[in-house]
């Protein structure tokens, strides 16, 4: 079993058929405060980018090169968080991914942007 696997993170389409990646909240999500760790958000963003740099430079291998995430408001009360990704630029090897992260109540809660290096 792999991370992903092990935080049961999934993909689906939402009613447009844009993929979504979404994560379960469960009570090992959550930090001392009783709302989502920064850690499984970021984890949501990094996973989900790396889903649409795959989709970009098909089926090899990539690395994460660089990452940042803005969290815009405490998550909680809300079953999964949900993360969208938009393709800022691709080149040759590199691609950067800006992504949003919004609640079941579609909340706002995080943004952030990645990049991902393809070797070959």
């Amino acid at each position: 079993m792999n991370f992903v696997d092990y935080l049961e993170i999934e993909y689906i389409k939402d009613k447009d058929g844009e993929i979504l990646t979404r994560i379960p909240i469960k009570n090992y999500c959550l930090n001392i405060n009783n709302i989502v760790h920064g850690g499984v958000i970021m984890t949501l963003i990094d996973t989900a980018c790396g889903k649409k740099a795959s989709e970009i430079f098909g089926e090899v291998e990539i690395v994460t090169t660089e990452g940042y995430t803005n969290f815009l408001r405490p998550a909680h009360d809300t079953a999964y968080l949900y993360a969208k990704c938009n393709v800022r630029k691709k080149g040759r090897h590199i691609v950067n991914i800006d992504c949003d992260v919004f609640d079941d109540n579609c909340k706002l809660i995080a943004i952030g942007r990645f990049s991902f290096f393809k070797p070959n």
